[in-house]
């Protein structure tokens, strides 16, 4: 249990982190963040570690001896790198970004979603900056080819061994239900009501049927989201309104 124990711990200050590359730099370099702002990114980045630190899933699994935990911790390091290489152009941190999501996709299957959350959060900071493309393409594919190198282990044992490596895949999706677009939409009401109305039954996860947020965090969490819609005009701030969309609930709700 100590290597979960030290990823969930490890947790708290990636988080941290990233909240600090989210709001305490500006994607516009030529006018530097104020000391509010850098104030400001601290305060939310300490209480967004706060949170986790308290939050029952994250406890939960850093106390039980399985993979999941690895997952939020390289996520975290890997969007951290990934905002600092887009800050900085250099091409070391682009390679270690594409590194650490390598990292992560290797840790837990729901991390496979991973890539389809950077593929949005560069979408849209793509959409938003029209030079982001110009000025870091280099960067952006030496990060992809990495990661591609450093997972073609794994690339290859998915395509010599499907069966095994989609198994997972396979046992929890609805394909194989007689009715699985009617199955798709249940589950996906309530992967949302997972976070404020009934959690999961899994006695390993959590509290039996607990919601994930008690109604303080509930309520922070909404508040977030909302403040995320008004930080819109700044690029890397549309990161927390694409977060929650692929992941383990995303698996969960398949």
């Amino acid at each position: 249990r100590i290597p979960e124990a030290l990823a969930g711990t490890l947790t708290i200050p990636a988080l941290w982190s990233l909240c600090r590359e989210l709001i305490g730099r500006r994607s516009d370099q030529s006018t530097p963040p104020s000391d509010g702002e850098y104030v400001l990114s601290s305060l939310l980045g300490l209480g967004s570690g706060f949170g986790l630190a308290i939050l029952y899933w994250h406890i939960s699994l850093s106390r039980v001896a399985i993979e999941p935990i690895l997952t939020p911790l390289f996520t975290c390091l890997s969007f951290a790198v990934l905002i600092r290489a887009m800050d900085s152009g250099r091409p070391r941190d682009f390679a270690l970004a594409g590194a650490l999501f390598a990292g992560c996709m290797y840790t837990y299957k729901a991390s496979y979603a991973v890539p389809l959350l950077a593929a949005l959060f560069l979408a849209f900071c793509a959409f938003r900056d029209q030079t982001l493309l110009r000025r870091h393409w280099r960067g952006l594919l030496l990060m992809a080819f990495l990661a591609l190198v450093l997972y073609s282990p794994m690339i290859g044992y998915a395509i010599t061994r499907p069966d095994e490596f989609f198994l997972r895949f396979r046992s929890v999706t609805v394909e194989s239900r007689f009715t699985p677009q009617i199955d798709l939409g249940a589950n996906i009401l309530s992967v949302l009501g997972m976070f404020f109305v009934q959690g999961d039954r899994t006695i390993w996860y959590n509290i039996p049927l607990r919601p994930a947020l008690d109604p303080l965090m509930a309520i922070l969490f909404v508040v977030g989201l909302g403040r995320s819609v008004l930080w819109l005009k700044d690029t890397r701030r549309g990161l927390p309104l694409v977060w929650p969309l692929p992941g383990d609930d995303l698996v969960r709700a398949l």
